[in-house]
């Protein structure tokens, strides 16, 4: 089927495509005459040199302090032992010393020579710098909303492998759930609730200010990813080596820095740039084994039957330096997993590089950029039920009895088990599904600094992410598993290429103690994406590729799609006490031509920072900052979605046409509107800090895919501004040293989020699906004084323990949490450090199609009273879903992770560090499947938007134990 989309754009791709490639090649050209390996950049006539050592009040060495040249570019950073040389441009310079956890100094030169500082300690809530409007710093104690910072010590010590991974127990709003266990498996990404009906939670990110493709469901066409129902990530194989830093700053009123998109809010990654008259370089090997977490498996034979032992082995090396006038960073590696599938069915290799550079081009200009580039090769295993033999599906859903076998696997004899291992091994190992994921992502930024306090910032950037997935159904696979079908092979293919442009320019002053920060820029995006399927059936024995197929068929689907946003901000505090904030954004989609205006969202902020009223002279607080905020967000509807389309279908050889897309032409974007009530206190020179937030936000004119009227004639849903959807609850924070010594340290941290999602309109339509299957089975549901995203189905009604009847279509329990946060503790003792983080959820909702497969095929009973079975036999299975559904109430220990780090006397190894890490070592949960695994489903309708709610068939993340040794040069 296809679909005939009015208003492409192929003039304004070309012209995009050539606007990059010059602004490219003038940034290369440029960069390129600068940097010449036989010319030196001069910054000015260097008049003195400075040296000197920074260490804290007890007298040790601060390794990494920030000293820079006060209103200028020029700054280094110390070494290992607290030391630093940095060449001035004039005697009278002022010099700026800054590392998180102390206080800023700012020292008069004065034609010293020498200068050492001892800096104190200070308040890391307050001093942090946000990289606001994609680049242009802001200090936290005059930020309005709430913002989360992973700093490099932090992700140097984290253990987590993949991005999702890493700040699922960092960034304390936020709740990330792994959909699946087998490679390249998306993550649920959810801060404050459900805020559309058709779209994904999954928040913006951006790396080194380019917007990134974060498809977080499966793709429209998909071999692997859409017909096993484990939806593929684009994320989850960017390395996280490079990374130098990651903020989350929360949608709504961070819509005005970064796009009317931006209601879930925004990840921004920040990548390493190197430092500067140093060098340093490091070799790291890190390897270990993976084991199937079976917790969940009905049957305690399962794991022995599908599961292996897997290995991992991973490699890495960089090096970082520069002078005063560039700074680089570079670095590469490897990543190879057999899994934990027998027949390494979903082993995996990964590669990266990645480089990123600083340079001073003059006094007035740097130019910053980034090239980042990763491979993601793996198998997958099939999931859920595809018809025919599925492992998880087979064992675990009792339908291995379809193949001659017992399905009450653990009552068995020994030549029963002996049978189904042999024929479980050879339907696993003539699996052929593979996936190829390649990502290339740069970025380049130009500032531009005339004048004291003033930056104009030029970026370009480029996002390109392909996805090439295979599905090989074999002769020998079919004859093995006993299947009467044809032979075939499923290809498709995703090619994406997003273009962000940005134009920012900042510029703050100060009268009477007053001092305004304005910002003002355009954002240019532009996104290219083309999906392919083609298959081709009845294959020959060792065909890989289509071209010997008896029949073939294909499809295709292009997308192409601009828009741009222009904005302006301005923070206006006095004394850095009393702080307002005022912003408006537009944004415009060429996708809709006039029929959408732009859409203007507007910003205002409010912080009061009380601790430095002389009546809030009290020892105890360090600080007390009091916020507010209010900010609007949206969503625009898919591109094209107003226009009305015929199908072209083929029939007898023939066209044949029909009815497409039905077309609204009072189609709008939807609206949240988000408050934000906060406060942040730090206790004892930042030993105990706590944080509190109330947010409340509104969705209105909700879009939505509805089913149409009646009267219009048309069975077809159509995408609705029919809703009204509301989002409120409280996140709370405690992070404290219980130990702080100048030998160890013991600090421990908890979070705690509430959340109250309803869908409080739906301007009279029925309940409709959002994912499930057949309203006669389970389905996931958006319904009038519901959450977003309820279970519906059959209720039965028992009568002295039989089933005399069932309601049909009741709600079984809403699929998103009322609570849900994560803790943890760190521990450090001298070169020692231990650390352990976990999350956990309570108050949702999940079916488990296992169970209710089980029962059906008569491989338990669980839950079941005998008295009906005795009464009915299986006969009421359907009418028994309720039975199925579970509370999905968990606690999740995500990882444990020790190190020790040896400092050397060798002049060639600076220090080594040996490291033990577990990935998903404990659960305890209140369902007997993994309450994460619950993405599955027949349909993912509304758009990308999953909540959950249904498992079937698929395994858990593994447990990882790896053991490293880094070397650090």
């Amino acid at each position: 089927m296809k679909s005939v989309l009015i208003g492409q754009f192929p003039g304004l791709k070309r012209r995009a495509m050539f606007v990059l490639g010059s602004i490219f090649l003038s940034l290369t050209t440029f960069a390129g005459s600068n940097l010449n390996e036989n010319k030196t950049v001069t910054i000015q006539e260097q008049v003195l040199v400075v040296t000197g050592s920074v260490t804290n009040e007890n007298g040790e060495a601060l390794t990494g302090v920030n000293v820079v040249e006060d209103g200028t570019f020029n700054g280094v950073i110390t070494d290992t032992e607290g030391r630093y040389s940095i060449t001035l441009s004039t005697k009278t310079s002022s010099l700026v010393f800054s590392f998180i956890g102390c206080e800023n100094e700012v020292v008069e030169v004065n034609s010293a020579s020498v200068i050492d500082v001892v800096m104190k300690e200070g308040n890391e809530l307050l001093d942090d710098i946000i990289i606001t409007g994609q680049g242009l710093g802001q200090s936290k104690k005059r930020l309005t909303t709430k913002a989360s910072v992973i700093n490099e010590e932090a992700l140097e010590m984290s253990p987590a492998t993949r991005i999702d991974q890493l700040i699922q127990s960092e960034i304390p709003n936020m709740q990330i759930n792994m959909t699946g266990g087998q490679p390249g498996s998306s993550s649920n990404m959810r801060t404050r609730g459900v805020s559309s009906g058709f779209t994904n939670t999954t928040p913006i990110i951006y790396v080194d200010g380019v917007r990134m493709d974060n498809l977080n469901g499966p793709a429209t066409l998909g071999a692997i990813s859409g017909s096993s129902n484990a939806a593929n990530s684009s994320i989850a194989n960017i390395p996280v080596e490079n990374i130098e830093r990651i903020e989350f700053v929360n949608g709504g009123a961070a819509t005005t820095l970064y796009g009317a998109d931006a209601a879930n809010g925004v990840i921004q990654i920040f990548t390493k740039k190197g430092i500067p008259n140093q060098v340093q370089a490091y070799a790291e090997v890190e390897s270990g084994f993976e084991t199937a977490t079976s917790d969940f498996y009905h049957f305690d034979v399962t794991k022995d039957l599908i599961h292996q032992t897997g290995y991992v082995q991973k490699y890495s090396a960089g090096v970082k330096g520069g002078s005063n006038n560039a700074t680089y960073s570079f670095n590469g590696g490897m990543e190879q997993r057999t899994g934990t599938r027998i027949h390494n069915q979903n082993d995996s290799k990964s590669y990266f590089l990645s480089l990123g550079v600083n340079a001073y081009l003059s006094d007035d200009f740097k130019y910053s950029g980034s090239f980042n580039f990763n491979t993601l090769n793996y198998k997958r295993a099939r999931n859920g039920n595809l018809g025919g033999y599925t492992g998880l599906w087979s064992l675990e859903g009792g339908a291995i009895q379809s193949f001659g076998f017992s399905n009450r696997l653990d009552e068995m004899n020994d030549d029963e088990y002996e049978a189904l291992k042999e024929f479980v091994s050879a339907a696993e190992e003539l699996q052929n599904r593979t996936a190829e994921n390649i990502r290339f992502q740069t970025s380049h930024s130009l500032t531009y600094s005339p004048v004291d306090n003033f930056n104009l910032k030029l970026l370009v950037g480029v996002d390109r992410y392909s996805q090439r997935e295979s599905d090989i159904i074999s002769n020998e696979y079919l004859a093995a598993t006993n299947s009467s079908s044809e032979s075939s092979i499923s290809n498709t293919q995703r090619d994406y290429l997003g273009l962000t442009m940005e134009a920012i320019a900042g510029y703050n002053f100060e009268i009477s103690g007053i001092s305004f920060d304005n910002q003002i820029g355009f954002q240019g995006f532009r996104n290219d994406e083309e999906q392919v399927a083609y298959r081709g059936t009845n294959i020959p024995s060792g065909a890989v590729s289509i071209e010997n197929a008896a029949t073939t068929t294909s499809n295709q689907r292009i997308i192409e799609l601009a828009n741009y946003g222009v904005f302006f901000n301005t923070n206006i505090s006095y004394l850095d006490k009393y702080t307002v904030e005022f912003g408006i954004r537009g944004d415009k989609s060429e996708a809709f031509g006039d029929q959408i205006k732009m859409q203007y969202y507007p910003r205002v902020g409010l912080s009061y920072l009380i601790s430095e009223e002389n009546f809030m002279n009290v020892d105890a607080i360090s600080s007390w900052k009091i916020r507010a905020n209010y900010g609007e967000a949206g969503n625009l509807p898919p591109a094209f979605a107003h226009e009305r389309t015929i199908n072209y279908n083929g029939y007898n050889g023939d066209i044949a046409i029909g009815f497409g897309q039905p077309g609204n032409s009072s189609l709008k974007p939807e609206r949240i509107q988000s408050i934000e009530i906060g406060t942040e206190i730090d206790f004892f020179k930042s030993r105990l800090t706590a944080g509190f937030d109330y947010y409340n936000s509104k969705t209105v004119d909700a879009l939505m895919y509805a089913p149409q009227v009646t009267s219009s004639g048309s069975s077809a849903y159509a995408i609705q501004n029919v809703g009204v959807i509301r989002n409120s609850g409280i996140e709370f924070s405690l992070k404290g040293d219980i130990i702080k010594s100048n030998d160890a340290k013991l600090t421990a941290y908890a979070t705690v989020n509430t959340l109250d999602n309803k869908v409080e309109e739906l301007n009279g339509l029925p309940p409709f699906a959002i994912n499930g299957f057949s309203e006669r089975t389970i389905q996931v549901v958006v319904m009038e004084g519901e959450s977003v995203g309820v279970l519906r189905g059959n209720k039965a009604i028992f009568e002295d323990g039989v089933v005399t009847g069932y309601d049909a279509l009741s709600v079984l329990g809403k699929t998103t949490p009322d609570l849900y946060g994560n803790f943890g503790l760190s521990f450090t003792y001298k070169n020692f450090y231990l650390s352990a983080s976990a999350d956990y959820q309570k108050g949702a909702y999940a079916h488990s199609f296992d169970r209710q497969f089980r029962y059906l095929y008569q491989a338990s009973e669980e839950g079941i009273p005998q008295t009906e079975i005795d009464a009915n036999a299986r006969g009421n299975w359907l009418a028994l879903t309720d039975q199925f559904v579970e509370k999905t109430d968990f606690i999740k220990v995500r990882t444990i992770a020790a190190s020790y780090t040896h400092k050397c006397k060798s002049s060639k190894i600076d220090e080594l560090v040996f490291s033990v890490n577990v990935l998903n070592p404990f659960n305890f949960t209140s369902t007997s499947f993994d309450p994460e695994v619950s993405q599955a489903g027949g349909n993912l309708g509304q758009g990308s938007l999953s909540t959950g709610g249904i498992a079937y068939s698929i395994e858990s993340s593994p447990r990882q134990f790896l053991f490293g040794v880094n070397v650090k040069f």
